[in-house]
């Protein structure tokens, strides 16, 4: 048997390399690693490599939700927080479990994370008496940090120039938020969605220069100019 060290995968005796990673491959370490003769081994999925780590979580989460019932129903004087915190136990495993479906398509992913946290605050705002920050705070900053989490995204995993385009419709979408609240005025605070539009205009001008030529071919190719 051989083995990559990289992929953490068995192979035949006859690989020369990892079919994964197109890598080196060593003696297997276990000499009584199970024989496979597939080309391309089975990985194992985030799920069950994880599968401790999500039990514990799990764990914790209802453990914390039950103490702090109990807290509060000997304590019923400090009003019912512990609502809250059963609250955001479980917008915690809504935003985990769309980013643990969503992981193999991050800029999506970074969309869709943006999108349903957006959502949560705004449900959030509404049940707690609707003062505006989830429009005037929480939403801009949100787009901030998705549009600087996918700049670093583009460039460690070098996204194919497909997913630009996707990038850039998301950018304009992040600018054009802040400026219908302005617009519209429901915010108090005006400086969030300023900076919040402003880093948009940063993000789509850094891929117009950087990027545009690619961007323009692609779309030729596809609209089949």
């Amino acid at each position: 048997m051989r083995y990559c060290q990289a992929c953490k995968v068995h192979l035949p005796d006859d690989a020369a390399h990892c079919p994964l990673c197109q890598g080196p491959v060593s003696p297997a370490p276990q000499p009584g690693a199970p024989a496979h003769r597939s080309a391309f081994p089975a990985v194992p999925m985030v799920y069950k490599k994880y599968n401790l780590f999500y039990r514990l979580l799990v764990f914790c989460t209802v453990a914390a939700v039950v103490v702090c019932f109990g807290i509060n129903y000997l304590l019923p004087q400090s009003g019912l927080w512990s609502l809250f915190v059963a609250g955001g136990a479980g917008c915690l495993w809504i935003s985990l479990a769309d980013a643990v479906h969503r992981r193999r398509n991050p800029p999506r992913g970074i969309l869709n994370q943006v999108i349903l946290l957006g959502l949560l605050a705004l449900v959030w705002d509404l049940c707690t008496g609707w003062r505006g920050w989830s429009i005037t705070f929480v939403i801009p900053f949100i787009c901030l940090l998705a549009m600087a989490a996918m700049a670093v995204v583009a460039k460690v995993i070098r996204l194919p120039i497909s997913d630009y385009l996707i990038y850039l419709c998301v950018c304009g979408g992040f600018g054009i938020l802040p400026i219908l609240s302005l617009a519209l005025g429901w915010v108090s605070v005006r400086w969030p969605s300023l900076l919040c539009a402003g880093g948009s205009v940063l993000s789509l001008t850094a891929l117009a220069v950087f990027e545009g030529e690619k961007m323009l071919s692609e779309l030729r190719r596809r609209l089949h100019l």
